[in-house]
């Protein structure tokens, strides 16, 4: 996540939507601020940060404006306690995702064995196939 971003970027990449601020009405604080970079986060990359240092100043003080939190109020979000966990938990929900379970990883090891081992010699090849 550490780059330089334009302006452009920052609007079309962290602007959060109706919906998403509808998701912030029960936080306040650190914790509305974190939740929602939180989120643009995950959308934007697919995973969270590990921690607060992870996202850059522009980028937090981008989304701060949007939450009507200061800026200087982020790095006193908790990135480690079960409130968090939560939160992450709701963000994939909203984002249609959900944890894997061992049901998934038969359908993947079946997937894989099928389509992707008899069509592919390189090494490395499977793994590509499951980050896609």
């Amino acid at each position: 996540m550490q780059q330089r971003w334009s302006i452009d970027e920052l609007i079309d990449l962290w602007t959060l939507l109706p919906a998403e601020t509808e998701l912030l009405r029960n936080k306040t604080g650190p914790t509305r601020l974190g939740f929602a970079v939180m989120l643009k986060a995950f959308q934007h990359e697919g995973r969270f940060p590990y921690n607060a240092h992870e996202v850059p100043d522009p980028v937090i003080d981008y989304v701060a404006r949007q939450v009507g939190v200061p800026a200087s109020e982020y790095p006193a979000f908790n990135w480690r306690n079960r409130n968090s966990t939560y939160q992450r938990q709701d963000i994939r929900a909203y984002c249609g995702f959900r944890e894997f379970s061992v049901d998934d990883a038969e359908l993947l090891t079946v997937w894989l064995c099928q389509t992707v081992v008899p069509r592919e010699a390189r090494p490395g090849a499977v793994l590509e196939a499951t980050m896609t």
